[in-house]
């Protein structure tokens, strides 16, 4: 006896919806962990909801290497975080590099968790983070020092910050007010100094040397951070070939460097 059509009608909906679902399943996780593993269009999170922004606490003391966090969150849990390492004393954005995390909770622990345990890291508004950024590079740039290159990248998610509503005030410059140089392990102090004697004039900065092994500069990151946010100092990072074509699925993948 043959199947009432009208139940084998049935039958065959229910297959493709439970098939349909398992495609869409799929698909999501495939989103997911394509995004985790660097292929990752950035413009789309720049829309994505703002989760939160971070800075360390002494902010505005001249010789802290400042940590800048903007984090974003879409609808399905995915998270872009931008990371700027910023001088305000001298040499303005040091390091800057965009991370996607496939859950608030990778990002709380391998990114925000480890920044706190070299900073006690407070929450700031989107304004305060676009008014320090820009500060900072227009600052250094007065001094002769370009922002570091990937700085594009995380710039992207300050999306529609309105720097200018911020009534916080950015100090720069360091001792009396002068520009001063503190170095890292992995600044070029000579160079440094030949462009600050080029720019403001020797005797008008100040420099503190550090040990090379120790305190301010270069990427001011734990080696605990670097090993879990790849091997080789490697960061999951997203591509400036996203800023000519947005419809592009890049490779973000990128070496982190101090200038």
């Amino acid at each position: 006896m043959s199947k009432d059509p009208a139940n084998l009608e049935k039958a065959l909906a229910k297959k493709a919806r439970k098939a349909e679902r398992k495609a869409q399943e799929k698909a999501r996780k495939v989103r997911i962990e394509t995004f985790h593993t660097g292929e990752m269009n950035i413009s789309q999170a720049a829309d994505w909801k703002l989760l939160g922004c971070w800075v360390n606490d002494d902010w505005d003391n001249y010789q802290s290497l400042n940590h800048l966090i903007i984090a974003r969150q879409n609808g399905a849990g995915l998270i872009a975080a931008g990371v700027f390492l910023i001088d305000l004393a001298c040499l303005g954005v040091k390091d800057a590099f965009a991370r996607g995390f496939s859950s608030e909770y990778r990002f709380q622990h391998e990114l925000l968790d480890h920044m706190n345990q070299m900073h006690t890291m407070q929450e700031c508004t989107l304004d305060f983070a676009a008014k320090m950024v820009n500060t900072a590079v227009v600052y250094a740039r007065g001094l002769g020092f370009e922002p570091h290159k990937d700085i594009r990248k995380p710039q992207r998610l300050l999306g529609d910050a309105q720097p200018e509503n911020c009534e916080d005030v950015i100090p720069t410059g360091g001792i009396d007010g002068k520009p001063t140089f503190i170095n890292g392990p992995y600044d070029n102090v000579n160079q440094i100094r030949r462009t600050l004697d080029r720019t403001v004039g020797e005797g008008n900065y100040e420099t503190v040397m550090m040990s090379p092994l120790g305190g301010f500069g270069g990427l001011g990151l734990p080696e605990e951070l670097l090993a879990l946010l790849g091997d080789d100092d490697e960061f999951e990072d997203f591509d400036d070939e996203d800023f000519e074509d947005d419809d592009k699925t890049i490779d973000v993948k990128a070496r982190t460097q101090a200038q």
